[in-house]
């Protein structure tokens, strides 16, 4: 397993459990934690992450070594 294996992992993870948060509110989920982000800069490191996460998929399915081990 590598390490690209593991933040899709917890990207997936915490996706679902904001859905959860989106869907049901419950009260054990905090909405400062899991609500919708508030700040551009929030929102920019959202999007830059997901981009990330996303490059560094497509460049271990194309057989380019992304991390050195």
């Amino acid at each position: 397993m590598n390490f690209s294996f593991f933040l899709t992992a917890f990207v997936l993870l915490h996706h679902v459990v904001k859905l959860v948060y989106l869907f049901a509110e419950p009260k054990v989920l905090n909405p400062k934690y899991f609500g919708p982000p508030k700040s551009k800069f929030m929102i920019g490191l959202y999007y830059l992450a997901a981009m990330f996460l996303m490059l560094t998929y497509i460049l271990e399915k194309l057989g380019i070594p992304v991390f050195v081990k």
